[in-house]
């Protein structure tokens, strides 16, 4: 699985279209809709925690994860700037260890599609659910296989900002996945470059393996989204946004 490593340090100049705070208000909405007494987020591939501060605004406390020591760098670094009360710490998703169990676990920008293969999904499904308290919620999301197909297959992308340039290079791959490359370019005080280059691949699931596997993992599927809107997917969804219920009784 993909950690991003070096890419970490230059991630949030280049997801500065990401709407965090749509996608926060979005969680918070379902966690009252769906939920009862949701006040405890898990945020599992936080990333550099720019969703798990949003969710924190929302009168959540957040405690944030990701298997990337480099992204928990930066993130710890804007926790103490924003004087935030979120927690970070260094973990997989597919073996979450929280001590005390959650009300709501987050897995948000198309963070299982980075995973291996689809035992890696059903392996975070049951890591998830063993995090969760009973009727606790998992609200995540994919990308579709129309996204990698049709946006993502053989195309490039480049992203142009003071701060820096990023060259994207997609190579679709057998099954739908696809491969990508990220050389970045960013300035330093000598009127040189930085280069960073990572390459990862994304592999896509159908909604038919997704339901499957969170059933065998004991969720109820309460809802499926078209991205952070409230409309239901379709054919040309791009990133499908699951709310699901944890069905076990407390131990």
């Amino acid at each position: 699985m993909s950690g991003y490593n070096n890419f970490a340090f230059a991630y949030d100049i280049f997801t500065k279209n990401v709407d965090y705070k749509n996608m926060a208000e979005f969680i918070a909405d379902k966690c009252r809709k769906y939920g009862k007494n949701i006040n405890n987020i898990l945020e599992t591939a936080c990333g550099t925690g720019s969703l798990g501060f949003e969710l924190e605004k929302q009168g959540f406390n957040v405690v944030c994860s990701d298997i990337s020591s480099e992204m928990l760098m930066v993130a710890t670094n804007k926790k103490y700037e924003l004087k935030s009360e979120c927690m970070f710490i260094c973990q997989d998703m597919q073996d979450i260890q929280v001590g005390v169990k959650k009300d709501c676990v987050v897995c948000a920008l198309d963070s299982l599609n980075h995973l291996e293969n689809f035992e890696g999904v059903e392996r975070t499904f049951k890591s998830v659910y063993n995090s969760l308290c009973e009727n606790g919620l998992f609200i995540f999301d994919v990308n579709t296989i129309y996204k990698h197909k049709n946006v993502l297959g053989n195309n490039a992308f480049n992203f142009d900002y003071d701060e820096g340039f990023c060259a994207w290079q997609n190579e679709l791959l057998d099954n739908n996945q696809v491969k990508i490359f990220l050389d970045i370019f960013l300035p330093d005080n000598n009127n040189l470059y930085e280069r960073i280059s990572e390459d990862f691949i994304e592999t896509v699931y159908t909604c038919e393996q997704i339901e499957k596997a969170l059933e065998q993992s004991s969720f109820e599927l309460l809802a499926k989204y078209d991205d952070y809107t409230e409309n239901p997917p379709c054919e040309t969804t791009q990133r499908v946004v699951y709310v699901a219920r944890a069905t076990r009784k407390e131990d």
